[in-house]
């Protein structure tokens, strides 16, 4: 079965976008783990926990991804199996390592890119990131590509999608 990036997807990753406008100046990174369940009786229900790159107290910068797994870990939330990740640019390879040790089901990113499509320097993450998608398919997660406006001061979701879905701009405030 494939499932087909939807007007929800949109949404996260939108918001993973402004999430990504919190990163440290270095690189602008957002990421939200959708974490997906159902309450007995209830309808389904997703929990989102949003994270950026961060820099840590020894002066490392933390990922975005590593850094949404602690927060939802922190908040209660251990197990991830079937849940689904945005990530505003594509996770390098120890990245996408921890989304298959944390058993998620599906990823939402923008695609890898060899140059970095305003500077057109060659991209350090290409082929850690070639590497990494090739992980993730081999473990069964789901990729799906979702393009957002990098090389802006903060990342958003290409206003051709936008149209596409008939999402107003409005609908993207954060939350």
């Amino acid at each position: 079965m494939t499932i087909e990036i939807t007007k929800d997807d949109i949404l996260h990753m939108a918001q993973a976008c402004y999430t990504a406008d919190l990163s440290c100046e270095k690189t602008k990174v957002g990421c939200r783990i959708v974490v997906s369940g159902q309450a007995e009786g209830h309808p389904p229900y997703w929990i989102p926990f949003d994270a950026f790159n961060t820099m840590t107290d020894m002066g490392h910068i933390l990922h975005a991804e590593d850094h949404a797994f602690r927060l939802a870990r922190h908040a209660g939330h251990e197990d991830f199996s079937g849940d689904t990740v945005y990530v505003t640019k594509f996770p390098c390879l120890d990245c996408c390592e921890l989304l298959v040790a944390e058993k998620v089901s599906r990823l939402v990113a923008a695609r890898p890119y060899a140059y970095h499509p305003f500077t057109h320097e060659k991209s350090r993450w290409y082929e850690s990131q070639q590497e990494g998608l090739l992980l993730l398919r081999e473990k069964g997660i789901t990729v799906h590509f979702l393009d957002v406006t990098v090389g802006t001061p903060v990342p958003t979701v290409h206003p051709a999608i936008l149209l596409a879905f008939g999402i107003d701009e409005s609908e993207l405030l954060p939350e």
